[in-house]
C-alpha cells in the first residue's frame, strides 16, 4: 500500500470514528450545537461585517474631520498673518507643531499640516510620518480633489482648504486611523459579543430545560418500561410535540400494563393446568418419593410423573423438552399424553419408549426433542427396571457400596425415527438413596459464573445420604439456591429424591 493510501485509509478510519462519536453524543448535545453553531457563525459574519462598516466610516469621519481641522488651521494662519504682518514662518511653523500635538494628545497621531502662502511652503515637523510625500505632492493631490493618496504601500488621507491665496493641506497616516478606530469598534464588537454570549446561554437554558429534561425522564420511563414497570404515566411536558409523543408514550405503557396483566392472568392459568398435570398425593407401594419442580418461566418443559400400572407396577419418569417456557410445556403435556396412552397397552420399557418416539417426531418441530429418564417399579421384587434416553445420569448411592448410575442407554426422544431404546435392571436396597434431576439443577450457575456441577452434588448426596429423602431434596434445593445466590436460575429444574420404605 502506497502512502497516500494509507493516510488515506487512516483519514477515512479517523472521520469514521468521528462521525461514530458525534452520533453517540446526547440529543440536548445536538441540539445546542443545531441551535449555537448556525448562530455562532451568523454572529462571527455580522461582525466582520461590522468590523469593516466602521473601519470605512472611521475614514470617512476622518476625512471630513481633516477638513474642519483644515478651515480651522486656515483661519488662524490668516488671522496670525493679519495681527502680527511681521510674522515669521518659522513662527507659523511653530504654530503648526502646537497645532499637531493638539491633535497626538486627541488620539489622532501622525498628522502632518502643510500650508503654502504664495511661493512659500510651510509644514509640521512633529509627528511627521510622512517625509516621504513631497509637499507638492500633497498640495497637488488636494487642489485635484483627491481625499486619499497612496504612496507606495500607505495610504494618506487628505483634507484641506484654501481661501485668499492661503491653502492648508492636512494629512494623516491611513493606518494610524484604522489603528485609533480599531481599538473603539473591538471594543464595541467585544460588549456585543459577551451581551450574544449571555443571550446564547439564557436560550441554551431555556432549551436545556424545556426539551431535555423532558426527554431525559421519558428516556428512564421507557428504561423502566423495557425492565418491566409497566403502566407508568408520563407528565404533560411543555410543548405542541413532546406533549403529543408523551400522550403516545402513555398510551402505550398504559396497554401494555393491560397487555402484560392479561398475559399473566393466561400465563397463570397455563401454570395450574401444567400443575394439575403433575402427580400429587400419590403414594407409591415400597418408595419414599419426594419431588420438586420449579419453571424457569410461568411454566416449563420439565415433567416428572409416577404412573400406576395395570400389572401393580409404576411407572417414574423425569423428562427435559428442549427449551422452556410455553413451547416446551405443550412439548411436556404432549409426552405426558403418549406416555399414559401407550403404556395401557404395553408394560415393556423398550416398547413403550419406541411407540412414543414415532409419534412424538410426527407431532414436534424438528428441533425439538425430549430427554426423558424413566424406569417401572415392582414393588414385590424391589426391581428398577430403566431406559435413559439422553438424559442426565441419575444417581442411586448406598453408603456401603457408594454411587451407581443410571447412564444413558438409548439417543434422546424425538430425533431418530427408527430409534432402539435399550433397558437396563437393578435391584433397590434398604439404604439406597435415588436422586434423579434435569440439567438445571446441575448447570446452576453462580454470581462468578460457576456451575454447580454433578461433583458438588455428589458431594452432598455422600454427606446426607442418611437423612430421609424428604430432607435429602431439602438439603439439596437449600444448597443450589445458596450457590445461585441472587442470580436467577435459567432453566427448569426437576428434583426427584426416592427411597425404599
Amino acid at each position: 500500500m502506497s502512502k497516500d493510501a494509507a493516510r488515506n485509509t487512516a483519514l477515512s478510519t479517523g472521520l469514521g470514528l468521528l462521525a461514530d462519536a458525534v452520533h453517540r453524543w446526547p440529543l440536548g448535545v445536538h441540539l445546542l450545537l443545531a441551535v449555537n453553531v448556525p448562530l455562532g457563525i451568523l454572529l462571527i459574519v455580522w461582525m466582520v461585517f461590522v468590523y469593516r462598516g466602521e473601519m470605512d466610516r472611521a475614514v470617512l469621519e476622518k476625512e471630513a474631520g481633516l477638513a474642519d481641522e483644515a478651515i480651522a488651521v486656515h483661519q488662524a494662519v490668516i488671522h496670525l498673518a493679519h495681527e502680527h504682518v511681521t510674522t515669521s514662518s518659522k513662527s507659523i511653523e511653530e504654530f503648526l507643531d502646537r497645532v499637531c500635538g493638539k491633535m497626538q494628545n486627541n488620539r489622532s497621531p501622525g498628522h502632518v499640516i502643510l500650508v503654502v502662502r504664495g511661493e512659500e511652503m510651510l509644514r509640521s515637523k512633529a509627528h511627521d510620518h510622512t517625509s516621504a510625500v513631497t509637499d507638492l505632492l500633497l498640495l497637488q493631490a488636494f487642489r485635484n480633489g483627491t481625499s486619499r493618496l497612496r504612496q507606495q504601500d500607505e495610504v494618506l488621507v487628505l483634507g484641506g482648504h484654501e481661501e485668499n491665496g492661503t491653502a492648508v493641506v492636512i494629512a494623516e497616516l491611513g493606518t494610524n486611523i484604522r489603528r485609533v478606530a480599531r481599538i473603539e469598534v473591538l471594543w464595541q464588537l467585544g460588549v456585543l459579543a459577551m451581551l450574544a454570549m449571555i443571550a446564547a446561554i439564557i436560550v441554551d437554558a431555556v432549551l436545556w430545560r424545556l426539551i431535555r429534561g423532558p426527554l431525559r425522564r421519558m428516556v428512564t420511563t421507557v428504561d423502566a418500561v423495557a425492565g418491566g414497570d409497566f403502566g407508568i404515566i408520563l407528565g404533560t411536558p411543555v410543548g405542541r410535540e413532546l406533549q403529543a409523543l408523551t400522550r403516545s408514550f402513555n398510551l402505550m405503557s398504559v396497554s401494555l400494563e393491560s397487555n402484560e396483566r392479561r398475559r399473566h392472568q393466561e400465563m397463570s392459568r397455563a401454570r395450574k393446568i401444567q400443575e394439575h398435570l403433575l402427580p400429587k398425593g400419590i403414594r407409591v407401594p415400597g418408595l419414599s418419593i419426594c419431588r420438586d419442580f420449579q419453571p424457569a418461566e410461568e411454566v416449563g418443559g420439565d415433567y416428572y410423573d409416577l404412573i400406576p400400572l395395570s400389572n401393580g407396577s409404576w411407572m417414574l419418569i423425569v423428562a427435559d423438552v428442549a427449551g422452556h417456557g410455553i413451547p416446551a410445556a405443550m412439548a411436556a403435556t404432549i409426552l405426558k399424553a403418549l406416555l399414559l396412552c401407550v403404556s395401557e397397552r404395553t408394560h415393556d420399557l423398550s416398547e413403550i419408549l419406541q411407540q412414543v418416539n414415532q409419534r412424538i417426531i410426527s407431532l414436534l418441530p424438528t428441533e425439538m426433542f425430549v430427554t426423558v429418564l424413566i424406569a417401572i417399579w415392582y414393588p414385590g421384587t424391589q426391581r428398577l427396571v430403566y431406559v435413559n434416553a439422553g438424559h442426565p445420569s441419575g444417581l442411586v448411592w448406598n453408603p456401603r457400596c457408594g454411587f451407581r448410575n443410571l447412564d444413558a442407554t438409548a439417543m434422546p426422544v424425538g430425533i431418530l425415527d427408527a430409534g432402539v431404546y435399550h433397558s437396563r435392571e437393578l435391584k433397590l436396597d434398604h439404604d439406597d438413596r435415588m436422586v434423579w434431576f434435569t440439567d438445571g439443577l446441575i448447570e446452576a450457575f453462580s454470581p462468578t459464573g460457576e456451575m454447580f456441577g454433578k461433583a458438588r452434588l455428589q458431594e452432598l448426596i455422600i454427606r446426607c445420604g442418611a437423612m430421609s429423602p424428604e430432607k435429602l431434596r431439602d438439603a439439596i434445593l437449600t444448597a443450589v439456591h445458596a450457590f445461585v445466590g441472587d442470580n436467577a436460575i435459567s432453566d427448569d429444574l426437576t428434583l426427584l429424591v426416592a427411597g425404599r420404605n
